[in-house]
Order: structure tokens, then C-alpha cells, then sequence
């Protein structure tokens, strides 16, 4: 259930989060604003973020006309398919292990992942036991600092004309918790996905998924579809029309009470 926190409250729940850092990876539509300003109020009070754009370093640009054919625009579904298909993991990966490192290197000695939409699979494989062959070895080195992993409206596998790895939630080590937050009619990942992410949580106690449903929104008769942080500025000049701002506190209070946990944890 949502807790409606004072600003004070807020306060003295984060103000001893200095040693905590969040990786961020994003969905398609890369890292508008206002997406990342959904983490404001944790920089704030110490919590470190790194976004990752899915864009950077790609041979397919990121511009207006690139994410509207691939969301919005007629046979964008098909567009989905050939830009998963020929998408460079390697870069993303390697990009994904630079920012992780950065934390470290600001002294950050929990790390937290996560993604939204498709940018969860990313987030989810570097944390996966064995690793893959497209993710550095290095990454090896680097998991024992990653503590938290958490998905917003997150794809879990891709549809089934897409080549590439999904994300296996059985290869998330047991130590590792998970939050996994979806509307309860997600219209845009594979069907399935909500069904699969409650069997795993199940499975392993350490994985809990979450589901919005309108009425806790104040939707009576009606859904939560997708996403639920930066729904403000899609992509200028368009909103997105699934964000649903109480949605959005919603995730995010739950996002702020997997921090509470991990920081806790010696």
C-alpha cells in the first residue's frame, strides 16, 4: 500500500543513503528529462545516479523521426523487431559497466540496477549467474557491489521474432532483492510477462512483483497500462499518454523502500 510521506519524513528516510548508487537503464525512447528527474529527490539526499541511454554509442542515431517510427507510427512494431535484432548489446553493456564503475569510484559501495521497459533484460543480465557471452568478464568483478535490482513496467523477454537473450529471473542470485512493478494491463510488453515475473516470485522470496491496479489511482473503472516514471516529455514536443502521475509515486515509493532494505543490510 502507498505511504504519503511528509518532506521531513522523506528526509529521515534518505539522509544516510550516501553509500547507496543507482545505474539506471532506460526503455526506447532513451532518457527524457523528466524521466530522470523522477530521481530528484534521491540525489538529495545522497543517492548517486547514473542514467543509460540505449542510444549512446549505436550505429542507428536517436532523433524525432527514429523514436516515433519505433513507438507510435504505423509498422512500428516490425521497427521494434529489426532495431532489437541488429542492436549492439556489447557497447550497451560495456557503457552499463563504465557507469558502474563511476559509482564505485565516488566511493558507492551498494549498487542498485535498474531499467525501464526493455532497458530492465539489460539491467537484469548483468546481475545474472554465469554471465552471458555478450557481457565483459569483467562484469565479474563488479557484481559482488550490486545489491538491489528493480524494473518499471519491465519487459522480461522480447516478443518472438527477436533473436536476443531475454532476461532470466532464475539467474538472479537469492541475495539479490528484486522489485518488479507493472500496471495491471500493460498494453505494450509480451503477453505473459506479469504471469511469468509471478511464477519466478514464487520461486525466489527475493523477487516481488507488484502490481498498480486503477482504483489504487483513482481510475474506478479503469487500467494502468505502461510506464510509469517520465511521462511528461516522451519525446518533445509529445507527452506520453500511458503516464499516470499517483502510478508514478507509486513505483517510486516502493523503489524507495528497496533502498531502505539495502542500505540497512550490512
Amino acid at each position: 500500500q502507498y505511504i504519503c510521506m511528509s518532506p521531513l519524513q522523506q528526509h529521515e528516510l534518505l539522509s544516510n543513503y550516501n553509500n547507496i548508487g543507482i545505474v539506471f537503464i532506460g526503455p526506447i525512447i532513451g532518457l527524457p528529462p523528466s524521466l530522470m528527474s523522477t530521481f530528484s529527490m534521491l540525489k538529495e539526499y545522497g543517492v548517486d545516479i547514473e542514467g543509460v541511454d540505449i542510444w549512446e554509442n549505436q550505429d542507428l542515431k536517436k532523433n524525432l523521426w527514429n523514436i516515433l517510427r519505433l513507438t507510435i507510427l504505423p509498422g512500428s512494431h516490425k521497427k521494434r523487431i529489426h532495431f532489437a535484432n541488429n542492436f549492439n548489446e556489447k557497447k550497451l553493456f560495456e557503457l552499463i559497466l563504465k557507469k558502474i564503475d563511476i559509482l564505485k569510484n565516488k566511493g558507492k559501495g551498494k549498487i542498485i540496477l535498474g531499467g525501464m521497459s526493455g532497458g530492465f533484460i539489460f539491467a537484469s543480465r548483468i546481475i545474472e549467474k554465469p554471465l552471458t557471452d555478450e557481457i565483459p568478464q569483467y562484469a565479474h568483478k563488479i557484481q559482488p557491489l550490486i545489491k538491489g535490482l528493480f524494473g518499471i513496467s519491465p519487459l522480461i523477454f522480447y516478443p518472438l521474432e527477436v533473436t536476443k537473450k531475454s532476461a532470466n529471473l532464475e539467474l538472479i542470485p537469492k541475495n539479490i532483492p528484486t522489485i518488479l512493478i507493472w500496471g495491471d494491463n500493460d498494453i505494450i510488453i509480451p503477453k505473459g510477462t506479469i504471469t511469468l515475473g509471478e511464477e519466478i516470485s514464487r520461486k525466489n522470496t527475493a523477487i516481488k512483483s507488484i502490481i498498480i491496479h486503477g482504483p489504487e489511482v483513482g481510475m474506478k473503472n479503469q487500467s494502468i497500462k505502461h510506464q510509469f516514471f517520465g511521462g511528461k516529455d516522451f519525446i518533445k514536443p509529445f507527452s506520453n499518454i500511458f503516464w499516470n502521475e499517483k502510478a508514478e509515486k507509486i513505483a517510486s515509493n516502493h523503489l524507495n523502500n528497496l533502498i531502505k532494505k539495502i542500505n540497512s543490510e550490512n
